[in-house]
């Protein structure tokens, strides 16, 4: 039998779930779309239960081709879409909707945060703009608006670790994650505690912080019975998906950087240590690759654009797999 690994990203249109060979190779996929709601202006929210529903078809999806293929799985790998929050209770569900990364709901507690720190104090802190895109703000405005859940919510954690969780049973997350919630301290790779403070909550309602490409648990029987996979196959938890296109684009030193879009398009940049752009503009995050850094910039809605453009102008194409590639050529057509 081959030996393979089973990739799982989680984006905020749609996961995917790829079989790869040892040597590179891809030997299965499989895809499921979901979208977000808009209950009013500035929200942008997603039912948890659609993560987990799409993980399930999936993985499904794939253990089929795993076993027409002889393919061994030797471990699952999660990456996913960053900031988005979901507060979840002590019987280990969500409370509420996620709170996804494109919400502006928390522009008050954004401008706060800038009164009382200034742009350039939480920017050489956390290597990142004060902005409603993070989790810090959105903590504050749960608490200042949704007290009841804010004080119900057992953890406070993002949507690669709803499906860690869901997957292992585990709350983990990785420096790639966690840079993104305005929490951690971009030098160091820990929480911070004067802004865990600031939040009004402890360590303790967080995942347990790793560096990726750690092992955050082993697949539960329930899961492998509802996949059709190994019950105590490893689960990784990989990191951000932008971090994770950039080791994948070659972006795993100093000198070299890549852009890409998925429903947002950003560039990147390796960076050998904490690096700070002087007005703030560019982001500083933590590598995919432990202990190392990278530099970032996007723009959050190319993708997602296309896709609305797709479903307004274009709805004969909707459920047209190749719907994206028939809209390139008549614009080139055009």
């Amino acid at each position: 039998m081959e030996m393979s690994l089973i990739a799982l990203d989680i984006g905020t249109s749609g996961m995917r779930a790829v079989i790869y060979g040892l040597d590179g190779s891809r030997r299965g996929t499989s895809y499921f779309e979901y979208h977000s709601d808009f209950p009013q202006p500035g929200y942008v929210e997603q039912e948890p239960q659609s993560w987990l529903d799409a993980a399930v078809m999936c993985l499904k999806g794939i253990s089929g081709d795993l076993k027409a293929g002889a393919d061994e799985p030797q471990a699952i790998t999660v990456t996913s879409q960053r900031s988005s929050l979901i507060p979840m209770g002590k019987d280990g569900k969500p409370l509420q909707n996620a709170i996804m990364w494109q919400d502006k709901r928390t522009v008050k507690q954004c401008e706060a945060l800038i009164e009382k720190y200034t742009l350039q104090g939480l920017y050489r802190r956390t290597g990142l703009r004060i902005n409603p895109y993070f989790v810090l703000p959105k903590i504050l405005w749960l608490r200042e608006n949704q007290r009841e859940i804010y004080d119900a919510a057992d953890k406070f954690i993002g949507v690669q670790d709803l499906v860690v969780h869901f997957l292992t049973g585990e709350y983990v997350t990785d420096h790639s994650q966690a840079c993104r919630t305005m929490l951690m301290d971009i030098k160091t790779f820990t929480w911070d505690r004067e802004l865990l403070g600031e939040a009004g909550i402890g360590a303790d309602r967080l995942p347990r912080l790793v560096a990726p490409g750690t092992v955050a648990g082993s697949l539960t029987r329930e899961l492998a019975e509802l996949t059709g996979l190994p019950a105590g196959l490893p689960v990784i938890i990989a990191g951000g998906d932008q971090q994770n296109a950039a080791v994948a684009l070659g972006v795993v030193r100093p000198g070299v950087a890549e852009a890409n879009t998925g429903t947002g398009s950003f560039v990147i940049c390796a960076v050998d240590r904490p690096a700070f752009e002087r007005s703030a503009r560019v982001l500083c995050q933590a590598s995919a690759i432990a202990g190392q850094w990278i530099m970032e910039a996007g723009i959050f809605n190319t993708g997602s654009t296309y896709r609305w453009m797709k479903e307004q102008l274009c709805p004969d194409l909707d459920d047209d797999p190749a719907a994206y590639e028939q809209m390139n050529r008549e614009a080139e057509q055009s």
